[in-house]
């Protein structure tokens, strides 16, 4: 899906710069971001300790006044829940 979404921006210069990466790896990308995006990925910590150095990471390279958007199952949720 990013080599897709580069393979578009190189067509369609948006000005938009695709990263993935190990979230729970803690680093420092190239420069902070305006917006940071997470969809279906805080659900896979699998510890409260996990979550923390996931959203530390994101935060530590949002600039600041950027905004954090996550879209996340809720894991309590049923099946029917999702028709």
């Amino acid at each position: 899906m990013i080599d897709i979404a580069k393979t578009r921006e190189n067509e369609n210069k948006l000005g938009i710069h695709y990263v993935c990466a190990d979230g729970k790896a803690r680093s420092a990308l190239e420069q902070p971001y305006d917006i940071i995006t997470a969809a279906f990925y805080l659900n896979y910590a699998r510890t409260y300790d996990e979550l923390r150095v996931m959203i530390k990471g994101i935060f530590d390279n949002l600039k600041d006044g950027g905004t954090f958007y996550s879209i996340t199952d809720n894991v309590c949720s049923t099946i029917e829940a999702f028709n």
